[in-house]
């Protein structure tokens, strides 16, 4: 599904998600991604579910420079389980949990109204 055509200068801007991967500011990503204002790093989570403490850690590196982070949970939206919710809190992030297509959408716009936002992408 392509996402965006238009190029938001230096910040990273999600071009298009299918099943296997991402184009994220012209480069392909075939794995789950954490998308930042600056820069995208592939991340190691495949279910939201099985998310832990290190998994969250480049988020919590970022904490002063984020004010929320969608999580794409695949297919279908599922809740953020509670582990993820405290290490939010914990860190002073909003976190928003829905399908992966809608995350990726959703981060788009709110970069481009140039929100502090993240997005933690989940690769099917």
């Amino acid at each position: 599904m392509k996402i965006v055509a238009s190029d938001f200068g230096e910040r990273q801007v999600i071009q298009s998600y299918k099943a296997g991967g991402f184009r994220v500011s012209g480069v392909a990503y075939s794995q789950s991604l954490l998308v930042f204002p600056e820069t995208s790093i592939l991340w190691s989570v495949s279910h939201i579910d099985r998310i832990n403490e290190s998994d969250f850690k480049p988020l919590c590196d970022r904490a002063s420079q984020l004010d929320i982070c969608i999580f794409g949970c695949g297919e279908r939206m599922l809740p953020l389980p509670s582990l993820l919710k405290d290490l939010l809190k914990k860190a002073n992030i909003s976190g928003e949990s829905m399908n992966t297509a809608a995350a990726c959408r959703t981060y788009n716009l709110l970069a481009v109204e140039g929100r502090s936002v993240a997005a933690a992408l989940i690769c099917l």
